[in-house]
């Protein structure tokens, strides 16, 4: 049912990006590599594997030869809210923006982000775990870009494609 899969969904998706995002921020935090960089060239692999399945295991075979995977069963679509585009996923871009917010503003944690984005020296001086930080930091912000994903494959798409991430 819905209310099983899509919530497998949401967290398969966060968990997704921000162990994929894990890999730059470890790469930061603890090595003090370029997250531009590597986030960047992260990506072309992220695309690469995404071909990987939609041209291989996981294709719809019933026909064509485009290279994506099955149409979705339909209790993994969020539900449409009024006409066109517009899905509930919209609901969970508010919703995180909120707790994004939130956090920022109001948590121990969202002030040494703050801290620590505006001056690096200053976070270390004041005593801030300034690697840890910026280790959940980017690992958290890996996880809402794959919520994003999630959102643009069950609300628009309810398939992978190869297309997906251009």
């Amino acid at each position: 049912p819905a209310t099983v899969v899509l919530p497998l969904m949401f967290i398969a998706g966060f968990g997704g990006g921000l162990l994929w995002a894990g890999i730059a921020a470890f790469l930061k935090s603890r090595l003090e590599v370029s997250e531009i960089l590597t986030t960047l060239l992260l990506n072309y692999v992220a695309i690469e594997l995404v071909n990987y399945f939609v041209y291989g295991p996981w294709k719809d075979r019933s026909g064509g030869n485009f290279p994506n995977t099955p149409l979705f069963a339909e209790n993994a679509w969020l539900g449409s809210l009024g006409w066109g585009r517009l899905h509930t996923g919209f609901m969970v871009a508010i919703g995180m923006a909120g707790v994004v917010y939130i956090l920022l503003r109001y948590t121990t944690f969202g002030f040494e982000i703050r801290v620590v984005g505006d001056n690096v020296n200053a976070a270390r001086y004041a005593g801030i775990n300034c690697p840890t930080v910026i280790l959940i930091t980017l690992m958290m912000a890996g996880g809402m870009a794959g919520l994003a994903g999630f959102v643009e494959v069950a609300g628009i798409e309810h398939k992978l494609h190869h297309h997906l991430s251009q």
